[in-house]
């Protein structure tokens, strides 16, 4: 009986060592909280780690990313149905394909850390439209990062000159519920 109940805290242990992947910030609410979310749980398992992601991927992929903050937090319905959507972080650098695969590789730790699905990164369309995606299938937190030329005053032709990331939830209705 010891040795089961010795065995269940070094796994646990562990467990608790690796759940963030090296590069990432802790959700503030564990990762697997089934969903809808309340405003607050997407607030803690949202907004720290995404602001951290932010700076790490400005820092390590400087060339094509230096994001900060441009729109603020909030619900807002959408299709039907009550949303959050993250702050928005935004970038006016010029990305190409090179960069789309630096981004990637930037991006993943935190969303393995979201426990979201990293099979997108690979996608050969991100810099066609696609941008990079993945979504948590307990809470269905879904970041999105893609292209964002509406500061552009002519049409773009070519690499994009900007990018946008934000992580959306959907919330129990009663979140966006007027009164």
């Amino acid at each position: 009986m010891r040795r089961a109940r010795c065995w269940t805290a070094l796994v646990a242990m562990i467990g608790a060592m690796t759940a963030c992947a090296p590069g990432a910030t802790d959700p503030g609410l564990p990762a697997d909280t089934a969903g809808p979310l309340t405003r607050q749980q997407a607030e803690l398992l949202i907004e720290e780690p995404l602001a951290d992601l932010a700076a790490t991927v400005s820092e390590r992929a400087d060339e094509y990313a230096e994001f900060s903050a441009a729109d603020a937090a909030g619900t807002q319905e959408m299709d039907g149905q009550c949303l959050y959507v993250s702050t928005v972080y935004r970038s006016t650098r010029k990305v190409d394909s090179e960069g789309w695969g630096d981004l990637a590789r930037a991006v993943e730790p935190q969303m393995e850390a979201w426990e979201m699905d990293t099979g997108a990164l690979d996608d050969k369309h991100r810099s066609s439209g696609a941008g990079l995606r993945g979504q948590n299938p307990h809470n269905q937190a879904q970041l999105t990062v893609r292209t964002w030329n509406e500061h552009r005053v002519q049409e773009v032709d070519g690499p994009t000159f900007g990018l946008e990331m934000m992580v959306q939830v959907p919330l129990a209705d009663s979140e966006c519920a007027e009164g």
